[in-house]
């Protein structure tokens, strides 16, 4: 693949290169590899710029390592709260039920507290 300035443009076929088209993300599709290369603004190691990143084939952008921890951290601290609140509750004689039609965006259980 050849970048020319800040656009994904063409890639090698044979021994040529052909021009390649962005999908309807502005996506530029990789096959072989199940990913798509993009352009993204937003903030990257204290830089707020224009930046090359990757999405799946279903236009999910794939996360860095640090964004990834991230997520994690904030995973395990809402089920801390959650075990805490869950605790508090027993403590004062209440019931936790699950609630099944709710999710959180991003998973776990939701609770009802009933005293």
């Amino acid at each position: 693949m050849v970048f020319i300035g800040e656009k994904l443009s063409r890639s090698l076929a044979g021994a040529s290169y052909q021009k390649l088209t962005p999908n309807e993300r502005g996506h530029y599709p990789i096959p072989p590899l199940g990913v798509e290369l993009g352009l993204w603004q937003g903030s990257y190691q204290n830089q707020s710029q224009l930046w090359l990143r990757w999405w799946d084939e279903e236009g999910n952008l794939l996360l860095t390592g640090s964004e990834r921890a991230e997520v994690e951290s904030a995973r395990a601290e809402r089920a801390e709260i959650a075990l805490a609140a869950e605790a508090q509750a027993r403590q004062q004689g209440c019931f936790i039920l699950p609630q099944q039609q709710v999710k959180p965006p991003f998973g776990g259980s939701t609770y009802l507290l009933i005293s």
